[in-house]
């Protein structure tokens, strides 16, 4: 009876283990199917990633990452003694246009080394505009140390013939280069360093130097208002053959108060170019060139309404008897173009 006893017990105790097990394996098979999940320890960063961003990193070696291709630049000259970047602020701006809130909030508040990383990349005017503006006014101790860095290593990299960049990446690693020179050399002009001339001069003669990296050359030269700059930019002057650039040098050379091409400015009124043409009639009103005036009566009737607006506005800047009396004999025949002037005034 007590044998008995002991295998009965034996018995209920095996099979109490075999449900266990049974049930543990069953368990453990829906657990595999549909874990839990898991919230991360790390949070998402709110700002963007280094592959978001496209930079491309220079190492000791000169190679670089891929970028996406260059897109000629076509931002608006911005005096260098105003520092904000060209951005309206209307509620409502033009879809070329950003506020300059929303770009704020885009970048958040940017090192010197981020923006340096963020010029590489493939940015639209408007933000690279802003970017260059914010580095300009680093006060970062290395920034002009920096800035020479990046025209020296641009200069070297547009030395590289085909054949050096025929491998793959070769031709974004150039378009990332000539971004970061191209921004290094504007950022230098809104600094007013002055040191980089030599350097920007050597880059706009360079047999490589594309129009964007030329007009950016000579924009910089005209801020930095150096003899050495306004002489090359005079020489440049008689020797550029493409209209838009000569009057690029036109308007740099103005920005430097520079009175040496004054016969030259007059002898571009009659041209047919519209840019050249109306380079030339800013350049004449800024120098408040008195010579001007007559030929700007000779041209009137025959231009089209911007270089109409530009000569009104320049007759205003040289402000002699002779100006007066054009912009009163224009004020009867395009009384549109003249803003009439109230008591009080």
């Amino acid at each position: 009876m007590d044998n008995r006893s002991f295998k009965l017990g034996i018995l209920i105790i095996a099979i109490f283990a075999g449900i266990y097990i049974l049930l543990s394996y069953v368990t453990s098979q829906n657990k595999e199917k549909n874990p839990i999940p898991v919230q991360s320890e790390t949070p998402v960063s709110s700002k963007p990633r280094d592959s978001d961003l496209d930079p491309v990193f220079r190492n000791n070696s000169g190679s670089a990452q891929s970028s996406a291709p260059l897109k000629s630049s076509t931002e608006k000259r911005v005096s260098p003694t105003d520092q904000k970047p060209n951005i309206k602020k209307e509620s409502n701006p033009a879809p070329d246009e950003a506020p300059l809130s929303e770009l704020e909030k885009k970048y958040g508040k940017l090192s010197a080394e981020d923006i340096l990383r963020l010029l590489a990349s493939n940015l639209s005017d408007i933000d690279r505009n802003y970017l260059e503006h914010l580095l300009a006014q680093s006060q970062d101790q290395d920034m002009d140390e920096t800035l020479h860095e990046m025209i020296d290593d641009g200069f070297i990299d547009l030395s590289l013939e085909s054949e050096d960049l025929s491998e793959e990446g070769g031709a974004e690693f150039m378009d990332a280069a000539v971004r970061r020179m191209n921004s290094a050399i504007r950022v230098a002009g809104l600094r007013g360093q002055t040191s980089t001339v030599p350097n920007i001069i050597e880059i706009a003669s360079h047999y490589n130097a594309d129009e964007s990296t030329v007009r950016t050359c000579y924009e910089a030269l005209g801020y930095l208002s150096t003899k050495a700059g306004q002489d090359f930019l005079s020489a440049q002057l008689k020797e550029q053959q493409n209209p838009f650039l000569k009057s690029e040098i036109i308007l740099s050379l103005s920005t430097t108060g520079n009175r040496d091409n004054i016969k030259l400015y007059l002898s571009y009124l009659k041209s047919r170019d519209t840019d050249l043409r109306n380079s030339a009639i800013v350049a004449l009103g800024d120098a408040r060139e008195e010579q001007a005036v007559e030929p700007f009566a000779d041209i009137f009737n025959s231009t089209d309404h911007s270089s109409k607006v530009l000569i009104v506005q320049a007759l205003n800047k040289i402000d002699s008897a002779p100006s007066r009396d054009l912009l009163e004999q224009i004020a009867k025949t395009h009384p549109q173009l003249i803003t009439p002037v109230t008591e009080g005034d």
